[in-house]
């Protein structure tokens, strides 16, 4: 097999209710960002996203073969890049040139195109902490690519990805899987720990790293790698239907439960914990047991269709948010309406122009990792000059009166008017 070749692998199969708890945790997120008091724990759907995560992108290499790691290294990352970044670099593009004509220049608004061109590397979580901090604030919630800051901790988490994965899902068994699984387990353990300590320390950190976000993921990827512990699981609750039904409602409950009482102060750990586990149950339940009653709900046809745009849907719905704030307001229901809409409408758009065609694309599968590696590496480099070039034209190009300091600052002389008096 030649480098960057995809490796053989098994098929892994397609896990519908996976797909409709992707559904719940970006709808939860669009609620509370259309309105907080809607949801008022809703922000907690980017946490089931990254336990959804951790169980998805290990379940989809399960069965790979690669000849070395290089193979497996190379094949994984061509997978990702496509999976992820032909949507982002659209969606940066496009939000970062309409936000240079409509969002005006001020304080609250100086590093939104930073944040962009950092979201085109995977880093626009470390421009948010530098320069934002709390993810609550004004500045956060008048920035379009704030929600990037997730992408950003899942890719950093990709970056290591392959370092632990070849040795615990790829390699044959032997004793340097057993340690592999054991610093796992401790890497989680010392995440959960660290979200614990900078909580309460410096919350800001705890909310945007790594650091203290790699357990969520870590719990998902866990839950796939005991797959044997999982089936014996589900085998129990087979011949439990009762048992079966109460674990379901008790995960549906929970979750239900944080996407309304969870609170920022304490958060994410322990707000995180209850939404977490309980994603885990519910993964669980789907994969091993397709045909319970919870698993049947989740996979209703409407939350699977959902769960297919969801990637599209949290990229744009925070965009046209942030834009409708910034020009003509986000109090009305009727305006709350269209702003759904729209955001409905570029996500289906995005999947079927953007995502799908790119991410199957022979001529991308095809091309040597050399050169499918550096044409990303200078599309974004392009992308970003593009949007960072144009914060430097904001205050000649922009439509927003703002910009023209002459239309109301006191201390702008208005062409063909007096000067002011001293």
């Amino acid at each position: 097999m030649t480098a960057g070749e995809r490796p053989a692998r098994a098929a892994v199969g397609h896990i519908d209710a996976i797909g409709g708890l992707r559904a719940l945790a970006v709808l939860s997120v669009v609620l509370f960002h259309l309105d907080a008091a809607w949801l008022p724990g809703g922000f907690v759907g980017v946490d089931v996203f990254f336990v959804i995560s951790g169980f998805v992108v290990a379940h989809s290499v399960i069965g790979a073969r690669a000849t070395s790691f290089r193979d497996y290294f190379l094949w994984f990352y061509r997978r990702r890049f496509l999976r992820i970044l032909p949507a982002i670099f659209v969606y940066v593009m496009v939000i970062g040139i309409l936000g240079v004509l409509f969002i005006p220049t001020a304080e609250v608004s100086r590093f939104i195109e930073i944040t962009g061109a950092a979201s085109l590397f995977g880093a626009s979580n470390f421009v948010l902490l530098w320069k934002s901090g709390d993810y609550f604030a004004a500045a956060t919630e008048f920035n379009t690519f704030t929600h990037t800051w997730s992408l950003a901790v899942e890719e950093q988490y990709y970056l290591i990805f392959p370092l632990f994965s070849y040795f615990l899902l790829i390699c044959a068994p032997g004793p340097r899987r057993g340690l592999a699984v054991a610093l796992m387990w401790a890497a989680c353990i010392a995440s959960l720990a660290c979200a614990a300590v900078l909580t309460v320390r410096a919350p800001a950190a705890a909310f945007y790293m790594l650091p203290a976000r790699f357990w969520e993921l870590g719990l998902g990827f866990l839950l796939r790698y005991h797959d044997g512990a999982a089936r014996r699981a589900g085998a129990t609750l087979a011949r439990h239907r009762a048992v079966e039904s109460v674990v379901a409602g008790a995960a549906l409950l929970a979750l239900g439960y944080a996407f309304v009482a969870t609170s920022p102060r304490a958060f994410p750990f322990p707000g995180a914990v209850l939404p977490c586990a309980a994603t885990a149950v519910l993964l669980l339940l789907a994969w091993q047991r397709g045909d319970g009653w919870a698993a049947r709900l989740l996979s209703w046809r409407l939350l699977t269709a959902i769960g297919l745009i969801s990637y599209s849907l949290y990229l744009w719905h925070w965009g046209v948010i942030v834009l409708m704030r910034w020009t003509v307001g986000l109090d009305a229901i009727a305006l709350k309406a269209i702003a759904g809409a729209a955001m409905l409408l570029l996500a289906i758009l995005s999947y079927r122009l953007v995502e799908r065609p790119l991410r199957y694309s022979g001529l991308l599968n095809r091309l040597p990792p050399l050169r499918f590696f550096a044409a990303y590496g200078v599309a974004g480099a392009l992308i970003g000059a593009v949007v960072l070039g144009a914060m430097v034209a904001k205050p000649r190009v922009g439509l927003a009166a703002s910009n023209d300091a002459a239309v109301w600052s006191p201390y702008v002389a208005r062409p063909g008017a007096p000067g002011r008096a001293t």
